[in-house]
């Protein structure tokens, strides 16, 4: 028998092999997953993390988290409509998540959370050894916003949680729409957090959120009350307590809706609500300390620089006109930014030089007379001259907090200026950190003017 023939006869069936492959493989998934399941019933995602200064040990912190609990409902649906709070006193986050364990009976999930939320009172102190704990470990989701809370961060989230209106599961969606239609906020996860607070000449920044209060909404209840006591005094004790608890269930539930029509406080949304929490602003740092923070108009214009702002709705006040019977005016106007800022950063000097081209289209959206009068090319002028000025003003305003209140580079100008220099030796001696405080900065806006009727003019 030749070799040839030998092989061809004794050659295994291929059917029994690719049979082993396939049963090797059916039992190695079973094992991962017989592993790694959990009953859906017994899970809780944590959705929001709260970190607050602890009122009873100094060095302790107060830790608030918001549990998503999903039930089966059906064989084919999983509600996820539940939420549960918890506040835990602990030395750190990873001891009030191992505490929360011992009481609740559901296996906690940290991978899919939302949002850290700080307070900024504990900001003030640093975040490091916060923003360094969640990065480091993999139980916790990276990508999770950072947020700093005006206030307590345990007080948003319980608001948060007891308005009805709101899905814990996708609020937090109100970042990137911020950012993409108002240009009050820029998103900013935990793992860009941490980068910028890492690198050397960068400086980092988050979102602020807040609940918002109206002062005047809470006097008027007050009176309400007092008038409605007086008209009662005269009735029957029967009918006085009835209508005491009628006018306590009212004033009960006036105090859950905000009015902010009536306020005057110009940071508040304007519109009457039930929801009375709000994100907008920035807050700054320095060496991983809350320092200041800028307001939703100045974060569009760091948009401007560093990313593109897609849309911006704002009001402009006018100087005094004539044509406006010398009185102050407005016009609200609609800006949107058609390419990236031109930025050229020169180091030629003692001082830096920074120019900036900002193109932008805008749209007047209404002025004092009621509408755009496109037929009076005086009038059209004058609120285009007007439109120019304000925005130098603002932009010049906006830097001068900037530079002359916190020195802080948030723009990452010295990005653009380290092409000027060949070695790194000279870099550090040009020492444009410090003097950034005292550079030149001109910005010039390179605006297209847009009519209702779609015709674009310089």
């Amino acid at each position: 028998m030749s070799k040839n023939n030998y092989v061809l006869e004794n050659k295994k069936n291929p059917f029994f092999t690719i049979l082993k492959i396939i049963v090797v493989i059916i039992v190695f998934i079973i094992m991962i997953g017989l592993e790694n399941s959990v009953n859906v019933n017994n899970l809780c995602f944590a959705n929001i993390i709260g970190l607050d200064k602890s009122e009873n040990i100094p060095s302790n912190l107060l830790v608030t988290f918001q549990f998503i609990t999903p039930k089966l409902e059906s064989s084919n649906s999983v509600s996820t409509d539940e939420t549960l709070i918890t506040s835990i006193d602990a030395n750190s986050l990873d001891m009030a998540a191992h505490t929360t364990q011992d009481y609740i009976s559901s296996n906690i999930d940290f991978s899919n959370a939302d949002a850290l939320i700080i307070s900024e009172d504990l900001a003030k102190d640093g975040v490091q050894r916060y923003i360094s704990n969640i990065s480091s470990n993999l139980r916790y989701n990276t990508n999770m916003y950072i947020i700093i809370c005006e206030g307590k961060a345990q007080d948003f989230i319980e608001t948060l949680d007891k308005n009805k209106d709101i899905s814990p599961l996708t609020y937090f969606n109100i970042l990137e729409n911020s950012e993409e239609y108002t240009g009050s906020t820029k998103v900013v996860n935990i793992t860009e957090f941490s980068d910028l607070l890492f690198t050397t000449y960068a400086y980092a920044s988050t979102p602020i959120c807040k609940i918002n209060t109206n002062e005047d909404s809470k006097k008027e209840d007050k009176e309400d009350k007092k008038e409605s006591s007086s008209q009662s005094s005269n009735k029957s004790n029967s009918e006085s307590s009835s209508n005491n608890s009628s006018d306590s269930s009212t004033s009960s539930e006036k105090s859950e809706t905000i009015d902010n029509t009536n306020s005057k406080n110009t940071n508040t949304i304007n519109q009457k609500s039930n929801i009375n929490i709000e994100v907008g602003g920035t807050a700054l740092f320095k060496d991983e300390k809350l320092i200041g923070s800028l307001t939703s108009d100045e974060t569009a214009f760091h948009i401007m620089l560093t990313s593109r702002l897609k849309s911006y709705t704002t009001t402009l006040d006018f100087e005094k006109d004539d044509a406006n019977n010398n009185q102050n005016s407005s016009a609200n106007v609609s800006i949107t930014q058609t390419a990236k800022a031109s930025i050229k950063v020169d180091t030629k000097g003692s001082k830096p030089r920074i120019d900036i081209k900002v193109p932008l289209n805008i749209i007047v959206l209404d002025t004092p007379a009621g509408e755009y009068d496109y037929l009076d090319s005086n009038y059209i002028n004058n609120v285009k001259n007007n439109i120019k000025e304000i925005l130098d003003k603002k932009m010049e305003a906006y830097f001068y907090k900037l530079q002359k209140e916190y020195n802080v580079d948030l723009d990452e100008f010295y990005k653009y200026s380290r092409k000027n220099f060949l070695t790194v030796n000279e870099y550090n001696e040009y020492n444009f950190k410090e003097k950034f405080k005292d550079a030149k900065i001109n910005v010039k806006f390179d605006i297209n003017f847009n009519d209702s009727g779609l015709n674009i003019e310089k």
